[in-house]
This record gives C-alpha cells, structure tokens and sequence, in this order.
C-alpha cells in the first residue's frame, strides 16, 4: 500500500507566504524603546503591538510581491518553493489573503495614533513601488530597502510618541544598506549566470562592486554608532554606552565574514536566527544597553 502524503491546509501555504521567517526585520520597530530611556508598561505593550501590526503588514506586502515575482521564483533553486511559485496556493486565494491582511494591518495601526497609521500607509506604498518598479533600478533598489527599515524604526518611534534621532535613522539606514548589499552579492554567487532571469536588476551589478559597497556601509555603520556613543543627547547622559561599541563592531564583521564563508548572506532574515555568536552578540548588545540607560 503506497501512503499519499497529505495536501496541507490552506491556511498553512497562507501563513508560509507571511514568511513568519522574516518578520525579525521588524525587530527595528522595537528599536526605539532600548533608547526611550523608559520602560513603561504601556510602551512596552505599545511597542510590541506596533511589531505585530508591521508583521502582518508585510506579511500581506510578501504574498504582494510572491504574486508579481512567481514566474521568476521558479528560477530560483530555494524560492519556487514557495506556495505561489509552486502552485500549492492558488493566485486567487493569495490576492484574497493580500488584501484582507494589508487593509487589515493598516486598520489596526489607527490604534497607535495617526502618524503610526501614516507611516505604515507610506511603507505600504513604498513596498508596493519597489515590488513593482524600484526594484528593478540599480542602486536605487538598494536605497528603497535600506528606507523601509527607516519607516519602521520611525513607526516604532511614533508607537511610544517619542522622536526617532537623527543618529538612530542614519545608523539603521547604513545597516540596512549593508544587509541589502550582501544579500545581493549572495544572490549573485548563488544564482551564477542565471542570476539576472530571477532578479533583472542583478545584471548591472558586479561582485567587486557590491563588495566595495559593503565595506563602505559596514565602516560608516560602525563609525556612525560610535558618534552617537560619544556626541548623541543620550550619551551625553549615559556615557557608558561607549561600551557597546565592540559589540557593534563584532556583530556587523561576523556579518561580513559570514557573507564570505556560507550562503546565509542571500538570506538576511536567517543569518540572526541561525548564527548563534551573532544572535549572541544582538542579545549582549540590546542587554547591555538597557541597562546602562535603566540603571546606570
């Protein structure tokens, strides 16, 4: 007797083209609360309802994108697993699925205040023109991706009324740059010569190229972080944060090394869920600077 493995249930391909994987990108949300400088119930709750919102956002922006890219993801030896790209949910039902979780995020996110709801609104639409269109620009598609991370943090901010820095935007800008970068770079090794059928954009890329750009992002994200130990308001007030530096400065070249040495680098999300010295070195760091503006 031959046992037929079992169709999932549909809401499991539905909850696969979330990518639940990815949601540690919107950790950044949650960014803002290390440096508030207080740690309120409220905010604290704020804060990781303004996570769950983002998580569902783009959530429902991936199965958007899965649904534009599935022809292409068919190339790719890992994503034509996905349900779209494999078949195993229907065009239909993710259309559905796209729409009620964006409309259902960005209602929910009226909870947090309007500026939250702006904000979401403009990530939204921003993700919905680089999955369209900006993706497919040379250096343009980098900066798209590196700004997303921008907005969260700036909803993460807005969530617990308080201002998001200028020294905290530039440094989530300069890492996302990097991350986006290696991500890139990681395609290219992969993916070899039919790395361009999956993303087009890959063609004007180079490998020298995105290197170099990796290791001026990773050197302005270090040198920008230790300015704002030195210079910020905060550190003014909590000068130990100095600190922190070398965790800071570990954790984005194990970045680089693993980018080098394994293929966790096309993969962002994976590399912090994966890489135990990395997530280490995040725990240590977010630990570390809690505790000097808490107790210190």
């Amino acid at each position: 007797m031959v046992n037929i493995p079992k169709r999932k249930s549909i809401f499991y391909y539905i909850l696969i083209s979330l990518r639940p994987s990815q949601w540690t990108k919107n950790l950044f949300v949650i960014a803002p609360l290390i440096f508030a400088g207080e740690f309120t119930l409220d905010r604290i709750l704020r804060s990781l309802f303004a996570f769950f919102v983002f998580s569902l956002l783009s959530g429902g922006l991936y199965i958007f994108n899965d649904l534009i890219d599935r022809e292409r993801d068919r190339n790719h030896p890992k994503k034509r697993m996905r349900p779209i790209a494999s078949g195993a949910l229907s065009p239909a039902v993710a259309r559905l699925a796209c729409i009620f979780f964006v409309l259902f995020s960005l209602a929910l996110s009226l909870f947090l205040g309007p500026f939250f709801a702006i904000v979401s609104f403009s990530f939204t639409c921003l993700m919905i023109a680089y999955t369209l269109y900006l993706k497919e620009i040379p250096i343009l598609d980098i900066l798209t991706v590196a700004f997303s991370f921008v907005l969260r943090v700036e909803a993460g901010a807005s969530a617990i009324d308080v201002s998001a820095s200028t020294w905290i935007i530039l440094c989530t800008f300069l890492l996302a740059i990097l991350l986006s970068t290696g991500k890139r770079r990681g395609e290219i090794l992969s993916l070899k010569v039919s790395a361009s059928s999956h993303r087009e954009v890959l063609r004007d890329y180079t490998i020298p190229f995105l290197e170099q750009l990796m290791s001026v992002s990773a050197s302005a994200c270090i040198i920008s972080y230790a300015l704002y130990t030195f210079f910020s308001p905060t550190s003014a007030s909590h000068p130990l944060l100095v600190w922190t530096i070398p965790f800071v400065i570990y954790g984005i070249t194990r970045y680089l090394y693993l980018s080098h040495k394994t293929e966790l680098a096309e993969f962002p999300d994976q590399v912090v869920v994966k890489d135990l010295p990395l997530l280490l070195c995040i725990f240590l760091w977010a630990l570390l600077c809690i505790s000097i503006i808490l107790l210190l």
